[in-house]
């Protein structure tokens, strides 16, 4: 089932405006009224009036290029390090790489030549014009890659599961030239500045204080750039495969997670071998703590807390037990899915009550917000629609102050600042955020996110990155005091329990 076009099917024009989209250039869960598209298009109008007039090469002098975004991913010492890189930087790899569009796409024939490893994590274009490329890609995720691993199990009695630790932060940027140029001919010419894998590569150097290992995680054109690293493995591996005879295997990847399905143990362990090698020759590993083998097909295809919510059946008449069901499931099962999905059902439930005892509530979903950064927009909405159970504002004012020291007991709770903001903004717009996204949303004006201090002789750019609005002040003025639906679920009433 085809949920779009994929990005390799579009022309260089269509690829372009893609990567400059609002939703593709930052990809994290912020609230709707967050829109970097004007500061981009003027970032882009500017670029193309001034050629070749930006000395890049000063950009690696300044540690702050991007703008850095920690979430924690446990309510411990677990992190991920999100990124919204700067325009500059942005549209700077955006043209160099649609200027080498085809020769980009026709590596990428190469990369997917086996029809026996099938990359299903491709960025797609959305075939509904009313729903957003991000819902094209869950659901391209749900039919092309989880069915698709249950249907295996007509074929294969085994299956191999692996994936890449900290994938993303684990890239080395050079690879991106062996990638595309294979290589031999990448450290041949390692100095040829017009070599496209160089470029990348010293686009990428530059926008991180000239790191070379590690490529920002955040946008779809990072996705794009870690499936050249991860395609060119796909080509190796395939090679390595051929070499020692197997033919009865099937590897299905969805970007760094990897399912190998075969009839043989034996060529199972094989293929796992071959694969640890040629991550190995990219400066790639595997977690060993999610390597598995199982000669159950169909359960190991399915994701294990989707798996543990229908072994438990959970739901409950009562909402406070309902929500207590869905924080130990996420006591076992972090960041989970399936709860992001059971908090909508609730969000529903909440609304359609006449009164509930809302202060527990609040502290059990605070609580799960605290510790899963995958659920901070969803618990957001939930914790709007409760505090419609409180009378007096000042006391919501109260509570929403109350919520907000609980996080700041967590290092690096920004992300959680933003949705709880969005929450507070009906009652107090005044409420101080300790986070420089909330500081722009209030219009202070001493804020920049992104470091411009390399930038020489081009005022007017300088101008247009730390002056351009990236808030819709309209959309907050419109805003009401609950969180609507549509502000943090992709699929609305359209989706099922099985697709998310």
């Amino acid at each position: 089932m085809k949920t779009g076009k994929t990005l390799l099917e579009l022309t260089v024009e269509e690829a372009r405006n893609f990567l400059l989209k609002n939703e593709h250039y930052c990809d994290i869960d912020f609230p709707p009224y967050f829109k970097f598209t004007n500061v981009l298009n003027e970032t882009c109008r500017y670029v193309e009036r001034s050629g070749n007039g930006i000395d890049f090469k000063k950009m690696c002098s300044c540690d702050s290029v991007n703008y850095r975004l920690l979430q924690n991913k446990d309510g411990l010492l677990s992190w991920r390090k999100m990124q919204i890189i700067n325009p500059v930087a942005y549209v700077r790899l955006v043209n160099i790489i649609c200027q080498s569009w085809n020769e980009i796409v026709d590596r990428f024939k190469e990369f997917q030549s086996n029809e026996k490893i099938v990359c299903t994590s491709m960025p797609v274009v959305s075939s509904d014009s009313d729903s957003k490329d991000k819902a094209a890609m869950i659901s391209n995720w749900w039919t092309n890659f989880e069915q698709k691993s249950v249907e295996s199990a007509l074929k294969y009695q085994f299956i191999y599961k692996t994936d890449i630790a900290n994938c993303y932060d684990s890239i080395y940027t050079h690879s991106l030239a062996w990638a595309l140029h294979g290589k031999e001919e990448a450290k041949a010419e390692r100095r040829n500045p017009n070599l496209v894998g160089n470029k990348i590569d010293r686009a990428l150097q530059d926008m991180q204080y000239a790191q070379t290992n590690g490529i920002p995680q955040g946008s779809t054109l990072m996705d794009f750039v870690a499936e050249m690293v991860l395609g060119y493995m796909d080509m190796e591996l395939s090679a390595q495969i051929r070499q020692i005879g197997i033919d009865d295997y099937l590897i299905m990847r969805y970007r760094d997670d990897y399912r190998i399905f075969v009839n043989s143990e034996r060529d199972g362990c094989d293929i796992l071998k071959r694969l640890n090698q040629v991550a190995f020759e990219v400066g790639l590993r595997f977690n060993s703590s999610k390597t598995m083998i199982s000669n159950d097909v169909i359960s190991s295809s399915i994701k294990s807390d989707k798996l543990d919510w229908i072994r438990a059946g959970r739901f409950n008449k009562d909402i406070q037990k309902q929500l207590l069901a869905i924080r130990e499931h996420l006591r076992r099962n972090p960041n989970s899915g399936v709860a992001c999905r059971e908090l909508i059902e609730v969000y529903k439930r909440i609304k359609r009550v006449r009164n509930v005892n809302a202060m527990p509530l609040i502290s059990i979903v605070v609580d799960m917000a605290c510790s899963n950064p995958k659920l901070h927009s969803s618990c957001a909405g939930v914790l709007s629609i409760l505090l419609s159970f409180i009378e007096s504002d000042m006391d919501k004012i109260d509570i929403l102050k109350l919520i907000y020291t609980k996080f700041s007991q967590n290092p690096h709770s920004g992300h959680m600042y933003v949705w709880l903001q969005r929450v507070s903004i009906p009652y107090d717009k005044d409420i101080e955020y300790k986070e420089d996204l909330c500081r722009i949303v209030k219009g202070e004006q001493d804020v920049c996110l992104w470091g411009m201090d390399w930038l020489e002789g081009h005022a007017a750019l300088h101008e247009i990155v730390r002056n351009t609005p990236i808030i819709n002040s309209d959309e907050i003025d419109r805003i009401g005091k609950e969180i609507k639906l549509k502000e943090f679920e992709l699929f609305l009433d359209r989706m099922t329990a099985f697709e998310y």
